[in-house]
């Protein structure tokens, strides 16, 4: 810590700051910075951090490699077995998986990735290995996509009024809006103790006629 005094002119002030001091005198030891990702399969990239810590001295390579746990290579995941390099004094490198999306529901996957011969007297670290859990986003796409078909419908029955009193009269004496095979015995019962009042109002003008005047005259 470095320990400076300032003058305020009232009182002396006392500022304190933090130094690191990254130990570059040796090669580093490898590993994953989490031990474990989540990933939504749409996403199409997993990225993965490798840390050096304890030394950044000199250039390093690592490899790495994909294992199947309950995903499959080729198609949860495309496999991987390649070399990352460190040069001098780097000491985090980002590596990408590819992740496929097949649109159809299945449940969450997981795969595993190792880190393997470290060079140049490196070593590996506790996190070694990670895991990358693939999570599966299709149910969720296939909801909004039956909400928005159902907004849709929806509002195209929310129509203000019919083109002519023929429409009005024949949904006023048909059950269940002419629709009898999705009728039940309750839209059966509605039907006839509110028949009065559907010709009732069958009766009012469409509210097309006249810019809808007729309606309330």
């Amino acid at each position: 810590a470095v320990v400076s005094t300032q003058s305020t002119g009232e009182m002396d002030k006392i500022c304190v700051t933090q130094v690191s001091i990254i130990n570059d005198d040796e090669p580093g030891v490898l590993q994953f910075q989490k031990p474990s990702y989540l990933y939504k399969e749409s996403a199409g990239m997993a990225e993965l951090v490798i840390e050096r810590n304890d030394g950044c001295d000199g250039r390093i390579t690592v490899r790495y490699k994909t294992k199947d746990i309950t995903a499959i290579a080729g198609k949860d995941y495309e496999t991987r077995d390649e070399e990352v390099e460190f040069t001098h004094g780097e000491v985090t490198k980002t590596i990408q998986i590819p992740l496929n999306d097949d649109d159809v529901f299945n449940e969450d996957k997981i795969f595993e990735v190792m880190l393997y011969d470290p060079t140049a007297g490196s070593s590996l670290g506790k996190t070694k290995c990670t895991i990358v859990t693939i999570l599966n986003d299709d149910d969720y796409q296939t909801l909004i996509t039956r909400v928005a078909n159902l907004t849709s419908v929806n509002l195209d029955k929310l129509v203000i009024g019919k083109e002519s009193w023929k429409q009005q009269f024949e949904e006023a004496l048909s059950v269940n809006g002419g629709e009898l095979e999705e009728a039940e015995t309750i839209d059966f019962i509605l039907h006839f103790l509110t028949f009065g009042w559907k010709v009732l109002f069958a009766c009012v003008p469409p509210a097309h006629m006249a810019s809808g005047w007729l309606c309330f005259g």
